[in-house]
């Protein structure tokens, strides 16, 4: 049982050593006669956890697995964490458990977290490092923590590296007969095609392989 701030255990029960320890003798109505007796108990102050957060650093490209040990959980009282509250959610990305979106205030059990069910997933529309966090509260079944903490996410982007186009160059001299076309074999699977037409003064400058075509206009400088 709870009384106030204190841990109360009957005496001849009691198999743990107490902090500050106090006891004192209460007054319980007997089931069986109806008459008052004496009931002995030893109490010991309660403290509330706490929980401290930090940093995690991570990439873009996946999900972020949050433990027990990112929260920086502590209990004087050497109790384990029973629960964790969302008190805010993070500006940029999404908490998730089980797959499914987390709400401000929404309780998880620590199982929850310990078996890897409670995940960040990072924004993908940011194209720049950013940095975000949530708060929480913890519990440790007794008391929950009397302030909360916060969890930041340092999120590194990699950009997508573009595509790399290698290929030969053509010196064209104008004017050139019409629909006349120059072509350079750029991989296995894309044709570079080049066709100046001599009634345009901006022919066109095709990319073409099995799932695009591409066009670039240029300008073909006459001498």
């Amino acid at each position: 049982m709870v009384a106030g701030d204190f841990r109360c255990f009957k005496t001849r029960r009691s198999s743990v050593a107490p902090q500050e320890p106090t006891s004192f003798a209460g007054t319980q109505t007997s089931s069986v006669t109806g008459k008052p007796r004496n009931k002995a108990a030893t109490c010991w102050r309660q403290y509330p956890p706490v929980a401290s957060g930090g940093w995690v650093n991570l990439q873009q490209s996946a999900p972020y697995q949050i433990s027990i040990q990112d929260l920086n959980y502590s209990d004087v009282d050497a109790d384990p964490i029973v629960s964790l509250t969302v008190q805010t959610l993070p500006r940029l990305g999404a908490l998730e458990l089980y797959g499914f979106p987390v709400y401000p205030g929404q309780e998880m059990g620590a199982s929850d977290i310990l078996f890897g069910n409670f995940n960040y997933v990072p924004s993908g529309d940011v194209a720049a490092a950013y940095s975000t966090s949530f708060s929480f509260s913890v519990s440790d079944g007794w008391q929950s923590s009397t302030h909360s903490a916060a969890l930041g996410f340092q999120v590194e982007v990699t950009p997508n590296s573009p595509p790399a186009i290698t290929g030969s160059s053509h010196s064209l001299n104008s004017p050139q007969p019409a629909h006349r076309q120059s072509r350079s074999r750029i991989s296995d699977t894309a044709i570079l095609t080049m066709t100046p037409c001599n009634q345009s003064r901006f022919p066109t400058l095709r990319l073409m392989d099995s799932l695009s075509t591409m066009a670039i206009r240029f300008t073909v400088a006459s001498g």
